[in-house]
């Protein structure tokens, strides 16, 4: 069974390869790129990679950090239910105005 978190960690890796891959990726063949991102994507459940696709398409990040009770696709302030469910539940939390993943890792 796939936690949260290794479900985040995934996407965290999908939008740093897939937005901004860092040099070490784009010195890859294309092929190895592809191939990466299919075993990254593997892991991922069908609701959740057509999330992810739908966001990436028009490039943006399908997941962000909040900092400070803020999205960091928006910039809206969300609704403090939402610290509270995301550090209650195993689900994956999304902004009620972007629809982006919310990662509450880095909360303060």
């Amino acid at each position: 069974m796939k936690t949260a978190e290794h479900i985040l960690d995934i996407l965290r890796e999908l939008n740093r390869v897939q937005i901004r891959p860092p040099a070490s990726f784009r010195k890859l063949s294309k092929r190895e790129q592809t191939r990466q991102i299919e075993a990254l994507r593997e892991d991922l459940p069908t609701s959740i990679l057509g999330h992810h696709d739908r966001r990436i398409q028009t490039g943006q990040k399908s997941l962000v950090a909040v900092r400070r009770g803020i999205c960091g696709a928006c910039h809206l302030k969300l609704p403090r239910g939402h610290k509270t469910s995301a550090s209650t539940e195993m689900d994956l939390d999304v902004c009620d105005n972007c629809g982006v993943f919310l990662d509450w890792s880095e909360v303060e």
